[in-house]
């Protein structure tokens, strides 16, 4: 298991920024957009700066949520729909087949149209050639692993949702500590704050899980 160093953000920061994180961090979020529930697309032209660089890129797809912004439709049907979007837009980066992908939860609770919505979202994925993950609370991860038992699992544990300071190096703590035995990504604090002043959040990852750099 080689675990690297992560963080995520909404925000693209920037391919200096990027550059100079590289030293204290082995991988990164990326998020697809626009998306039903994220439409800032900064960060969609970067994937061949972060391959450059290095990083390990985990894509994440924000879409249908049950609370803030989006239309909240979680259904089955628009499952197979975001799903398609998804993938064009995992093309539109330069994403090559075999490439992982998180579908976000940011929902502490899964209901059963949000189940059905992930798992029909997870096989639409995954038949078209991509590996489906999905980002998720530790607390619902057995039940997101019982509808769509194929995917990867990345799930976020924190002790604050506070804002906090980090300073390198970053930690990468056994992944159990997520309190889900089989991911392979902890998002393990939130709303950090780093010494450049950016706010993301922090995570370990298992490169040979999400995969290695993909390819150009």
């Amino acid at each position: 298991m080689t675990l690297l160093p992560a963080f995520d953000t909404d925000t693209y920061p920037g391919d200096q920024a990027m550059h100079l994180y590289r030293k204290d961090f082995g991988a990164c979020g990326f998020y697809l957009a626009p998306a039903p529930s994220h439409r800032d697309t900064s960060w969609m032209g970067a994937r061949s700066v972060l391959t450059v660089l290095g990083y390990v890129i985990l894509p994440i797809y924000v879409g249908q949520e049950t609370a803030g912004p989006g239309d909240h439709e979680a259904s089955t049907a628009r499952g197979a729909i975001d799903a398609a979007d998804c993938v064009s837009l995992l093309g539109q980066a330069g994403f090559p087949l075999g490439s992982a992908v998180f579908l976000d939860l940011e929902d502490g609770g899964l209901l059963t149209n949000e189940a059905n919505y992930a798992a029909a979202w997870a096989k639409a994925v995954a038949t078209s050639g991509y590996r489906a993950g999905v980002y998720c609370s530790h607390v619902i991860a057995d039940r997101v692993a019982f509808v769509a038992p194929a995917a990867l699992l990345w799930c976020f544990r924190v002790p604050t949702t506070e804002e906090t300071d980090a300073e390198p190096p970053y930690a990468t703590p056994a992944l159990a500590g997520c309190g889900y035995p089989r991911a392979v990504a902890w998002q393990y604090r939130q709303n950090v704050r780093l010494p450049d002043d950016r706010l993301v959040d922090l995570d370990v990852v298992d490169a040979g899980m999400v995969g290695v750099v993909t390819g150009a």
